[in-house]
């Protein structure tokens, strides 16, 4: 069941949806194949599962196991394949570009590690770095 429903929302409901909302407003077909093939994030949805569950909505528990499957078979298939399908589509900038989109590249280091001693008789020696002021 949770296949069938991950089928119908990867296939069907998201690029329907995904097309009726961007095409008016003159995106390219590209860019709504991209953006419909993003898919599901899982937070969100298995949040609200959880919340059903604790309200003791009927088949509550079925409801959970079905987004959670959902869920997984959305990060598996279409995360998997997002740089594949963004090429495909002639959506990304250049070969550096790409890796900085899809793998949380920093190209600029902002952290600075300082070594310094402090000597004998200095107010700080012999102290932890949260008491130093």
């Amino acid at each position: 069941m949770a296949l069938g429903v991950a089928g119908f929302l990867t296939f069907a409901a998201s690029p329907t949806a995904v097309f009726l909302l961007m095409k008016p407003f003159f995106h390219s077909t590209r860019q709504c194949l991209l953006v419909s093939w993003v898919g599901l994030r899982g937070a969100t949805s298995i949040v609200f599962a959880v919340m059903a569950v604790g309200r003791g909505v009927a088949m509550g528990h079925d409801l959970f196991h079905v987004v959670f499957c959902v869920c997984l078979f959305s990060m598996a298939l279409q995360g998997s394949l997002l740089p594949k399908v963004a090429e495909r589509l002639d959506m990304t900038d250049s070969e550096e570009s790409l890796r900085r989109t899809f793998n949380d590249y920093q190209g600029e280091n902002l952290l600075h590690l300082t070594r310094f001693q402090i000597g004998n008789g200095h107010p700080w020696q012999g102290k932890r770095l949260a008491d130093c002021s």
